[in-house]
Order: structure tokens, then C-alpha cells, then sequence
């Protein structure tokens, strides 16, 4: 599968559109940090494998989830 880049300089549907509160995540996101799933139960732990502007792919033991802004939340990598 071929990914196209974006010209310098080009917009896209979402840049037309003011993002909401919904979207906006409350913590800085990085490749590699560790996140949970806090909704389940128990809570699947993972580590964020690509950025996009409304969700984020997570790797799991289960393989790569998508998690939203009401569903992942980061883990200190201490735990």
C-alpha cells in the first residue's frame, strides 16, 4: 500500500475544520510511550506505535488498538 505524503504547504479535509475539545488530548503523546486502555478491565497496557489527529495506534499483546482521548491515558514506565 502506497502512502502519499502531503505537498509542502497542502491542506487536508481536517484542516478545514476546527478541532473540537473532544479531540484534544490532555497529555503530549510520543512514539513508544507507555498508555493504558483505563476503560477495561482489567486495563490493556501498550505503548503508541503512530500519531494521528484523532485517535493514536497502540501496540499491544493483542496486537495494535486505536485509542482516543477518552480511552488512553499514559502509565509512568517505572510501573
Amino acid at each position: 500500500m502506497c502512502k502519499e505524503k502531503p505537498m509542502k504547504g497542502q491542506l487536508n479535509l481536517f484542516d478545514l475544520v476546527p478541532k473540537s475539545e473532544a479531540c484534544s488530548y490532555r497529555f503530549q503523546r510520543y512514539l513508544g510511550q507507555p498508555v493504558e486502555f483505563w476503560r477495561l478491565k482489567p486495563p490493556l497496557c501498550g505503548v503508541i506505535v503512530e500519531i494521528k489527529d484523532y485517535y493514536t495506534e497502540v501496540l499491544t499483546d493483542y496486537g495494535i488498538k486505536v485509542g482516543t482521548p477518552t480511552t488512553i491515558c499514559p502509565i509512568s514506565e517505572e510501573s
